[in-house]
């Protein structure tokens, strides 16, 4: 969902209200759940403060709910000026700060009840070589029941401006010889 500005700097809906309203039916079918994830564009512009503000007062959920996620490519558009360098999602999302050192914050892992959440920043093509090595290593130390990886660009999706065929068989591979679960 793409918020739609006014020429005012209001919005006429920004989508917060569309995930609080699924977040809400949620919690009336399992008032257990344990945090929220996402993957990516959650914001339309990430190097505009004014649309996370908007993002931030509008997200009810926050309040009591962690948010686990990584950024999509629209968390990485700074109006006028293309992509960002990271600052914008390293200030917003909770991504620990265990990933590799060329995406700390931005590329995290954690363990939840058994299961391994890996947190892969598919956008940022900076430090790819180190990111794959991560993810081996992470994989293969980390004791866990069942694995995830949650990242915003799929894998083989041909359409996507971000598709690399070879980084996708590299990252595919990782996730055959490890087995990941989902």
């Amino acid at each position: 969902y793409h918020a739609k500005e006014n020429t005012d700097g209001t919005y006429e809906s920004h989508g917060s209200e569309l995930s609080e309203d699924l977040i809400n039916k949620i919690l009336q079918i399992n008032p257990n759940v344990g945090f929220i994830m996402t993957a990516g564009d959650i914001v339309d512009t990430g190097g505009n403060s004014h649309t996370w503000d908007v993002f931030f007062s509008e997200s009810n959920s926050l309040k009591t709910l962690p948010r686990l996620g990584v950024a999509g490519n629209h968390e990485y558009y700074i109006s006028g000026t293309g992509q960002s360098d990271g600052k914008y999602q390293k200030a917003h999302y909770a991504t620990p700060y265990n990933g590799p050192s060329t995406q700390k914050g931005l590329s995290g892992y954690v363990v939840y009840n058994g299961v391994l959440i890996l947190l892969i920043d598919n956008e940022d093509a900076r430090g790819r070589n180190e990111l794959i090595a991560w993810m081996d290593d992470v994989l293969y130390n980390v004791e866990y029941e069942y694995s995830i990886a949650i990242m915003h660009s799929p894998i083989y999706y041909e359409d996507h401006e971000t598709s690399n065929k070879d980084r996708d068989e590299v990252m595919m591979a990782i996730f055959e010889k490890h087995c990941v679960d989902l």
